[in-house]
């Protein structure tokens, strides 16, 4: 119950990806401002079902997007009720396709009043109510439209992207207030505004998607669950394309999966260990060293959370070792479903300074290790026709950073390694995709100097660092079949870095 006790707002209810999610809500604990054009009978049944069959409380809320005293009506109904709103979804939309030559102006303000300027007129109102509690969530709907363009949907991918800059303005804004803001940029989902599209087009798009198939509102609507959720809470400010996927609950979310995790002595990955087996995974979990101080925690989480957790020690960068650990896996007749790639190394140095002795290690550990050992692992999962492969890489891939030339260099490499993969198998079933952790409270963060380290926490949104646990619950939700229509896509959690 991800969202129990909490209030949301969500709008467009009434069909598709908003419909999906206020049933997802539902489910997940939350109680919900559901918010549509208008009253609809059918509509109302559905509500009733839900409230019915979850207990929670959902309120409807009609206005029209198109009406400024219309919206305002609508966000002091949802004043008036005095409810700890914590979450706002805003979904509703419009698309009003014409080639540009063709494009009215009618229908180029009608498509941003709808998009854009009315719901951040009501986004400031709702916001309002979470900045009292200095905690919220907010979860804007764009579209790979506003990254790509799209032939006959100019106004409706400019007011898209027009959101996903306000997404990170609003995060740079809210995030000191302990408000959260992110976007999602859906691809072909199977929706009313889609079943309109030729075949023709519909083919086109498909043969673009790695995984061949239209999205399900319901995979939308589970992205958005998790980002609404306290799991996504040191992301913020990102922008998740859900483009590329079948959906179980939301609870134990690896029940009867084996996951495989390396680098799990310290740090994330052994939060991850905890986590993953949480939600019910058997674990490989790999260790450089066999020691006892490993060997006993590990036995301890297996058995507090009454699952298989099997010890893995090897070193990285010994390939026979690797294959020696590979052999294993395939005597034990494993059917991987998800490997964690989070063992690495850093070094601090300018570059000028930097060795290549400290180069080499860096790249044989952080992306020589990791390709090889990600090629034996697909192998495995290519078996089953099905596999998630999570690569913890880091903003300093994207971004760079002083004294970390070698480290941002290994691990951008290892970004474009996972984009290939998801490229290449996606139609296998295998989903590849990559974590960028900014700030992270670990052992790593030991080794930087106290004043470069409080810069780095100002630097973000949230004007703190990560912790382990919250990069875990990253890689738990990417491992996981909630995130089953997203692949090639490298998530930063690195509360809002600037």
């Amino acid at each position: 119950m991800l969202l129990a006790g909490k209030w949301a707002v969500i709008t467009g209810c009434l069909q598709g990806i908003g419909k999906a999610t206020l049933a997802t809500f539902a489910a997940s604990g939350a109680s919900v401002f559901a918010c549509c054009q208008h009253e609809d009978p059918d509509f109302m049944f559905f509500i009733k079902q839900l409230m019915d069959e979850n207990d929670v409380e959902i309120v409807p809320v009609y206005f029209d997007l198109l009406s400024d005293e219309s919206v305002k009506a609508a966000a002091q109904q949802i004043q008036k009720a005095k409810k700890p709103v914590e979450i706002l979804i805003n979904i509703a939309g419009a698309n009003f396709d014409a080639l540009f030559p063709m494009m009215t102006n009618e229908q180029l303000h009608k498509t941003f009043s709808i998009n854009l300027f009315s719901q951040l007129v009501f986004t400031q109102y709702i916001t309002r109510l979470m900045l009292r509690n200095k905690k919220g969530s907010i979860v804007n709907i764009s579209s790979i439209s506003a990254l790509d363009g799209n032939v006959g949907q100019l106004a409706y991918s400019a007011s898209k992207a027009a959101w996903l800059a306000a997404t990170k303005t609003l995060s740079a804004e809210l995030g000191p207030q302990g408000i959260r803001v992110n976007a999602i940029a859906p691809g072909v989902i199977s929706t009313q505004m889609t079943s309109t599209l030729p075949t023709e087009v519909m083919a086109r798009q498909m043969a673009r998607c790695e995984l061949k198939r239209p999205g399900l509102p319901d995979e939308v609507a589970n992205t958005l669950l998790w980002l609404a959720s306290d799991n996504a809470s040191y992301v913020t400010g990102q922008v998740i394309r859900v483009d590329g996927g079948m959906v179980e609950g939301t609870s134990m979310l690896m029940k009867n999966k084996t996951v495989l995790i390396t680098g799990c002595r310290r740090g994330m990955g052994r939060a991850m260990v905890e986590i993953f087996a949480a939600n019910g995974a058997d674990i490989y979990a790999h260790a450089r060293a066999e020691t006892a101080e490993f060997l006993a925690d590990m036995a301890q989480l297996a058995e507090k959370y009454q699952v298989s957790i099997w010890p893995l020690c090897f070193d990285m960068t010994d390939h026979v070792a690797m294959k020696l650990a590979v052999k294993r896996l395939i005597a034990d007749k494993c059917c991987l479903d998800a490997v964690i790639n989070n063992a690495g190394i850093t070094h601090n140095s300018l570059f000028q300074m930097t060795t290549e002795a400290q180069l080499r290690q860096q790249f044989e550990v952080n992306f020589f290790a990791v390709y090889l050992f990600s090629q034996f692992m697909v192998k495995l999962m290519m078996r089953h026709k099905k596999g998630s492969l999570v690569n913890i890489a880091s903003t300093a891939g994207e971004d760079g950073n002083p004294g970390k030339s070698a480290y941002g260099a290994s691990k951008a490499a290892l970004i474009a390694m996972t984009k290939s993969v998801a490229a290449e198998l996606g139609e296998h079933g295998i989903r590849a995709n990559a974590i960028a952790p900014g700030i992270t409270d670990t052992d790593m963060l030991l080794t930087m100097p106290e004043h470069i380290v409080e810069a780095a926490r100002q630097s973000t949104d949230l004007r703190r660092q990560g912790l382990p646990a919250e990069i875990a619950e990253t890689a738990l939700f990417l491992a996981s079949d909630l995130s089953s229509y997203i692949t090639g896509q490298t998530l930063r959690v690195d509360g809002g870095l600037k």
